[in-house]
């Protein structure tokens, strides 16, 4: 039972050895993946408590690829994440700043705006988060997660009118979605349906649509995309071929979507 123990615990904290190379990517490259080995935990805020080897060297990794490249984008973007999921927000929020540098249509630029607002709204920075998620739906506009932190920020501030406004767009992108619904009723305000959706299957029979039930199953698509967007920028290939296979998961994403609303 103890070799069992021991096995099971040299597996948690074994780590692949750090590139000998002075390439920055290869250095970014090992510390996206071994935040992939840990990401239920880093998303669960028990990373550090269980798994301290893997965090620190995924730290170190990152910061030699900043050391080589202090402009790349994206290893800025996975250590400032890595802070903001380990109670760190405030040193994840220059990380993400820096990540604005990227192209404003890019995936990773929403990923570094959505960082930086998650970490001023975790340090209660109404004012920075506001500014942030305003940043977010100006270059973004259909990004129903922008206006739904938005909302949500509205929201603790009191500020009640604005709450409704951010979450009722959520509702007319994202019809279902079963956060805005919730908060949206908790300030008193009515989920509406967006026009030109028919609801979720398997509404019919007179039943009203169970939007819960979509919005659930909504949410699911979306982790499972965020996790094959990972694997395919972590993997290899050209940056045109890997940029070709994410419009293609984001696409059949929308159709998925549509199609699971009904639209």
């Amino acid at each position: 039972m103890a070799a069992k123990k021991a096995a099971v615990k040299s597996k948690t904290t074994a780590k692949a050895a750090p590139p000998a190379s002075g390439d920055a990517n290869d250095h970014y490259n090992h510390g996206l993946r071994l935040m992939m080995s840990i990401e239920a935990e880093l998303r669960g805020g028990t990373a550090v408590s269980g798994s301290p080897g893997v965090v620190a060297e995924a730290e170190a990794s990152l910061k030699k690829a900043l050391e080589l490249a202090s402009n790349h984008g994206r290893a800025h973007i996975m250590l400032g994440n890595l802070y903001r999921f380990t109670d760190r927000a405030a040193k994840g929020v220059p990380h993400f700043e820096e990540g604005l540098g990227l192209p404003p249509e890019s995936d990773d630029w929403v990923k570094a705006c959505d960082g930086l607002a998650s970490c001023h709204m975790t340090l209660g920075a109404d004012a920075a988060a506001v500014k942030a998620l305003k940043l977010g739906i100006k270059n973004h506009p259909s990004n129903d997660l922008f206006h739904f932190k938005l909302g949500a920020v509205h929201v603790d501030a009191g500020r009640i009118p604005e709450a409704k406004k951010s979450l009722e767009k959520v509702l007319e992108l994202h019809p279902g979605h079963s956060l805005a619904v919730q908060l949206l009723e908790s300030i008193g305000g009515t989920a509406k349906q967006a026009a030109g959706w028919t609801g979720p299957a398997g509404g019919g029979s007179g039943e009203p649509p169970d939007y819960v039930a979509a919005g659930k199953k909504a949410e699911k698509l979306a982790a499972d995309l965020q996790a094959e967007m990972a694997k395919i920028m972590s993997g290899t290939g050209s940056p045109e071929a890997k940029t070709k296979k994410a419009q293609k998961l984001q696409e059949d994403f929308q159709k998925a979507v549509q199609k699971l609303y009904g639209g």
